[in-house]
């Protein structure tokens, strides 16, 4: 009878050893790695809104309305908070991805505040974001850091609103 309790435990041990086992390597493989092909229609779709603002930021002087730049700030937002949710991997790439992706966000939430309000917070906050967008776009494939630009105009003419 001992020999059977015994026996009944060490199968029971190595039954357990082996599920943790499948599940361990499930979640190992489970997880989609970044493709290239998602990278690139995403950082294109990121450079069009990025040089499609800029220039509206560079645009942008005294007695000029900022709603241009108000409506593309808003599409642009919501457009990286979309694609943000398409990277989920935990490869190399996909955390570059999610990194640029809230870069992004930051400058894009700095960017919007200082043009509604040439009071913002966050205006201060808009040439560093800027820098650290344009680092991020450097860290992915098919990055170009110089589509983003006319932060430091933005920043003259809300401190010029402001006045």
């Amino acid at each position: 009878m001992r020999i059977w309790g015994a026996r009944s435990a060490a199968l029971a041990a190595l039954a357990g050893a082996a599920v943790a086992v499948v599940v361990a390597v499930a979640s190992v493989h489970g997880t989609q790695s970044t493709s290239m092909s998602d990278v690139n229609g995403a950082v294109a779709q990121l450079s069009a809104v990025n040089r499609k603002l800029s220039g509206q930021l560079e645009a942008l002087a005294p007695g000029a309305s900022p709603h241009q730049a108000q409506l593309t700030n808003r599409s642009a937002q919501a457009m990286a908070k979309d694609l943000r949710g398409q990277f989920g991997a935990d490869d190399d790439l996909g955390t570059r991805m999610r990194s640029l992706l809230d870069a992004e966000l930051a400058y894009l939430d700095a960017v919007g505040s200082s043009v509604a309000n040439p009071h913002s917070v966050l205006l201060d906050k808009v040439v560093p974001r800027a820098d650290a967008l344009r680092t991020a776009l450097g860290l992915v494939p098919g990055g170009e850091p110089t589509d983003v630009h006319g932060d430091a105009n933005l920043v003259t003419f809300s401190t010029a609103r402001g006045r």
